[in-house]
């Protein structure tokens, strides 16, 4: 093809090229220049002038040019790739190009050959012009590809371009000879930048296995389509291979089988459904494909009845079968994932046939004891029948209407819980719509069935007969409340006869057709809306029942009874030793709540216990009831209620308190017949004699805190109550919080002048008493068990950690009497006292002790009491003489109040001052120190008594006597006469002897 092209004379050769963008690729193009004057007028050039053997004016001169170009090289049958197909084309000359290089193709120019299906070929040489490093003819390199198998997702695709470019790109995936096919173009206008690219497909999964074509297309300005041309860049074809994926193949299949017998199992002379079509689908409900992605074929069933889908790739399928006319689809349906059996029908039925639940297929995983590998699941069967003619029944139960027990349910026209079948043989009769009898049948278990019937209007009776001397049903009556005239509203367990037993008792007309009432329940086979003799539910009509009235009996008369006792323990179980309750008053209630009637129907009246606590009321009817108790004051509810109907415990408690406070038992029924016997609560069946209540009795605990004066543990005469002691009570463990017998906590109290205290409305329990007196109290010996010792004047108490706290102990009413005290929960307490002072070196033998005058060192105290005897300390421990230090001091702390005598042995040569004041004048610096017959140097008796001990001795502490000093002369030339400075230095000593008495003092 020829393109003239006429331009000024002046315009230049590099000019020219650079206008060759706009021509058509692989052209030949021509430019011509007119000649004109200066003037504008025209001027002929010489003839012949560059006479190219085109067409020319004698005034023009031109010049022919080839422009080189790149094609596409796949085959041009049937993909567009020559000049005469418009093929795809890229103009070189820019540097845009894909891989390592780029030449022209003037072999596909026009009028050029076919490529002969060398896509990844090119042309066999390197044409001129070429662009890049181009080395062996062939510049189809820009472009790499990962292996194209059938399904696969994210397949490699590297990309080189020489400069930047958009990418679009197809691959002939269903190997049509075209790549106008769905999902065909891989690539739209990606943008590619100079070098390596990494880009990736997907392979769908309906790809040809096979050989195949790509085309690759990149130019500066993108949007390149699969023939034409463009101004830069390159296209690449390649012939490209599709493969099968690589995964384990498998495969699904079995037995499409006559089911003669209807029971949804293979059963021995059963054969194949022949042209039964079995078609595979996905879970979707889609067709199944291969592993080649080719549609799997659907299967006709021949005379082995067997079919298998192979080749197939794992994922979850569906087999669906069509039988062929007439035949419906087996009981069954099981899933053939959960139930590997190989004999059972696994399909159910669908608007076009039958078909499976959803099977998943798993390489590896599948059943290997179905007569192939575990790659395989050959247990899907399914199973068919010939449809027979719809055939129907009627039926269901004659039941006697009398309540079960339940007065208000009987004669009510409903079939209640409890309520019993009419004895076996009662004759039903079945009509036509003119009364014709068509069939008869007997009850058995109360039921009857009439089946094998045509759709219709039917009649169900009891016949007459029934209902005459010597008949099963003498003296019955028809349930004559809450009929249902229309026996067509299918509603079950209701009567549906008329009520005249003269003319038999008859149901409307019952009209079968097929859509009769489902999953009616009880039935005779025991299965709901099964009819036993294998119709359909839905042309089984199970709901036409009839209710009849025994004759009334005289109702045999029940009782109920038993005691209320004290529970003197409040445990809630009554103990042989345990009373009954005089004075409650017991009444019986019905099941609502009002006053029960007897068997004569007047009200039962209330009862009160006598000293045995015995009540009992007689001559009921059956029934549910419950019994009530109003306790006398001052009794509580003990634990129980047990239900009286399931708990037939002849100890236990049967109330509880209702929201008004009021005991009372749970709702009991009593029937003849069904009591407790003999063994249990001593009667017969028709009476409850184990319905008992127990009551417990308040209890209280007391009694003194006391000042044990003399520390013996002992409350003697005169010992005072210790006011101020904080008393507390706990459960058995010493720490848990206790409730009275309202249910509130029981708050500690404090001790008065007198030290009593006492805790009032206590639950019969084990308790322990906790005591916190006030400070400078010590515990009295004791801690005697208050269950094992009954003393009321020792002491409970024993130390516990953080005080002080009695054992455990016991309290209840043994004689069933409130308010029961236990005064015997006694503590005695006492306070510590503690005397000294110092001995020293009278200077000046004036029996004082004079600021400077030192101490007696090594001098040896004892503490005795007035006989001369050993003494010990609050603790118990024997109190030890003291070696005087330094300064004479001494001090014995921690003693229990009394009187006390102090020994001293001074050092050798020491011999006693003037004094023997009495050591109870509280003289802070005297003497009191004298001589006895023996030679012994003591003290007259000192009294110490708490709180009445000087507080101007140095210590301001009541307990403590500070003021029994001892002085002594020193032998003569033992000791030197003190300095000014030594003077100094003893009143020093003094102080700080005053300072450690005060400091022992607090220790």
């Amino acid at each position: 093809m020829m393109k003239i092209t006429k331009l000024p004379l002046s315009i230049s050769i590099l000019s020219l090229l650079a206008v060759l963008s706009s021509v058509q690729a692989s052209e030949t193009i021509t430019n011509c220049t007119q000649v004109i004057k200066a003037d504008g007028t025209d001027i002929d050039s010489t003839p012949g002038n560059r006479n190219t053997g085109l067409p020319i004016e004698d005034d023009e001169a031109c010049v022919k040019l080839l422009v080189p170009f790149d094609y596409g090289d796949a085959p041009d049958t049937p993909y567009p790739s020559l000049a005469a197909s418009n093929g795809a084309r890229h103009q070189l000359g820019t540097g845009v190009f894909l891989g390592s290089c780029v030449d022209s193709d003037p072999g596909v120019m026009a009028g050029g050959g076919a490529l002969g299906g060398m896509a990844t070929k090119d042309d066999t040489s390197v044409d001129t012009p070429a662009y890049g490093a181009c080395t062996n003819g062939d510049d189809e390199d820009g472009v790499t590809l990962g292996a194209l198998e059938v399904g696969a997702s994210g397949v490699a695709v590297g990309v080189v371009a020489n400069a930047a470019c958009r990418l679009n790109a197809w691959i002939d995936w269903n190997g049509d000879g075209s790549w106008t096919g769905p999902a065909e173009k891989v690539f739209s206008n990606v943008q590619l930048t100079p070098g390596a690219n990494q880009l990736s497909v997907d392979v769908p999964p309906f790809a040809v296995v096979g050989e195949s074509y790509a085309r690759f297309r990149c130019s500066s300005l993108g949007d390149d389509g699969i023939t034409g041309e463009a101004a830069d860049g390159e296209v690449e074809d390649y012939q490209v291979s599709i493969s099968k994926t690589a995964k384990t193949p498998v495969s699904l299949g079995n037995y499409i089988w006559l089911d003669g017998n209807q029971d949804g199992q293979q059963t021995k002379g059963e054969f194949g459904l022949v042209d039964a079509v079995v078609t595979l689908l996905k879970a979707d409900g889609t067709v199944a494909r291969d592993l080649d992605n080719l549609v799997v074929a659907a299967q006709t069933i021949d005379a082995t009845g067997a079919y298998k889908f192979t080749n197939l790739p794992e994922g979850d399928y569906i087999v669906k079968v069509m039988p062929p006319a007439g035949y419906l689809v087996s009981s069954g349906g099981a899933d053939a994932d959960t139930d590997t059996s190989d004999t059972d029908n696994n399909c159910v039925a669908n608007n076009s046939g039958a078909q499976t639940l959803p099977v998943t297929l798993t390489a590896g995983t599948e059943p290997d004891t179905d007569g192939d590998d575990a790659n395989s699941n050959l247990t899907v069967d399914c199973g068919f029948y010939l449809a027979k003619t719809p055939l129907h029944s009627i039926g269901n139960q004659v039941w006697v209407d009398d309540g079960a027990g339940v007065s208000s349910n009987a004669n009510n026209g409903k079939r209640d819980a409890g309520e019993a079948p009419v004895m076996d043989g009662v004759q039903v009769e079945l009509r036509d719509n003119t009364g014709k009898v068509l069939q008869t049948a007997s009850t058995a278990n109360g039921f009857y069935l009439f089946s094998g019937l045509a759709a219709g209007d039917y009649q169900v009776c009891l016949t007459a007969a029934n209902f005459t001397a010597k008949s099963l049903l003498l003296g019955y009556t028809a349930s004559t409340n809450g009929n249902e005239t229309d026996a067509n509203l299918n509603v079950d367990n209701n009567d549906n006869g008329s009520d005249t037993t003269a003319s038999g008792l008859c149901s409307s007309l019952v009209t079968l057709a097929d859509d009769e009432p489902t999953k009616e329940a009880p039935t005779a086979s025991g299965i709901a809306g099964d009819d036993g003799a294998g119709t359909e539910d839905n042309r089984s009509n199970l709901s036409v029942d009839f209710g009849v009235v025994p004759p009334k009996v005289a109702p045999s008369s029940v009782s109920v009874g038993d005691l209320i006792w004290t529970d003197g323990d409040a445990d809630g179980v009554r103990d042989t030793d345990e009373l009954g309750l005089m004075g409650a008053t017991v009444s019986l209630l019905t099941a609502t709540g009002s006053v029960a009637k007897d068997l004569d129907g007047k009200d039962v009246a209330a009862q009160v216990t006598g000293a045995d606590g015995k009540y009992l009321f007689t001559h009921l009817a059956a029934g549910d009831y419950q019994i009530t108790v109003q306790q006398p004051t001052g009794y509580f509810l003990s634990l129980g209620g047990l239900d009286v109907d399931e708990d037939t415990n002849n100890s236990d408690s049967n109330c509880l308190l209702d929201k008004t406070g009021l005991a009372k038992t749970p709702i009991f029924s009593l029937a003849e017949g069904t009591e407790p016997d003999l063994l249990i609560d001593g009667d017969g069946t028709n009476s409850n004699l184990s319905v008992d209540c127990g009551f417990y009795p308040s209890m209280k605990i007391g009694d003194t805190v006391w000042e044990d004066k003399d520390a013996d543990g002992v409350q003697d005469a005169g010992e005072p109550g210790l006011s101020g002691a904080v008393v507390s009570l706990t459960g058995a463990d010493g720490i848990s919080t206790v409730s009275d017998v309202t249910g509130q906590p029981v708050n500690s109290v404090t001790t008065g002048t007198d030290g009593k205290y006492q805790f009032t409305n206590l639950i019969p329990g084990t308790y322990t008493v906790n005591v916190k007196p006030s400070a400078g109290y010590h515990l009295s010996p004791g801690g005697a068990d208050p269950d094992t010792n009954t003393s009321n004047a020792d002491s409970n108490c024993k130390a516990v950690e953080g005080g002080f706290q009695t054992p455990s102990f016991k309290i209840m009413s043994l004689d069933g009497k409130t308010g029961v005290l236990n005064n015997a929960i006694d503590c005695g307490f006492y306070r510590s006292v503690g005397l000294g002072n110092r001995l020293w070196i009278d200077l000046d033998a004036d029996g004082k002790q004079d600021p400077g005058e030192p101490g007696v060192a090594k001098a040896t105290v004892t503490l005795v009491d007035v006989n001369g005897k050993p003494v010990t300390d609050i603790y118990g421990k024997v109190v030890q003489p003291q070696i005087t230090g330094a300064n004479g001091d001494y001090f014995f702390g921690n003693l229990r109040e009394g009187d006390y005598v102090l020994q001293v042995t001074p050092p050798t040569g020491f011999t006693l001052t003037q004094g023997g004041s009495d050591p109870n004048d509280n003289v802070l610096n005297d003497s009191n120190g004298i001589t006895k017959s023996d030679g012994t140097v003591s003290s007259l008796p000192i009294k110490l008594i708490w709180g009445s001990e000087p507080t101007s001795d140095g210590d301001n502490d009541p307990s403590t006597n500070l003021t029994i000093g001892f002085g002594f002369i020193a032998p003569e030339g033992s000791l030197q006469i003190p300095t000014l400075s030594q003077w100094g230095l003893g009143i020093l000593s003094m102080l700080l002897t005053g300072l450690a008495f005060w400091r022992r003092r607090k220790i």
